[in-house]
């Protein structure tokens, strides 16, 4: 079981893949340019980053999870 912090909330999956969908549906919410999610599996700790594009129309064009 995979467990992870974003913007203060823990989520927890069974795979990375699922993980990262979870993350990426609280980050949605922040319009941040970077979000950051910690990652937790054991003793090791990895940290993710999703860099984020507002585009020249007001959207926003969300990055990968790396």
């Amino acid at each position: 079981m995979l467990k992870a912090t974003i913007y203060g909330e823990q989520i927890e999956a069974a795979n990375m893949p699922a993980l990262k969908r979870k993350a990426s549906k609280i980050a949605n919410g922040y319009n941040n340019a970077v979000d950051e999610m910690t990652v937790t599996y054991g003793d090791h700790t990895v940290t993710y980053y999703r860099f984020n594009r507002k585009e020249p129309n007001n959207t926003n064009e969300r990055g990968e999870w790396k």
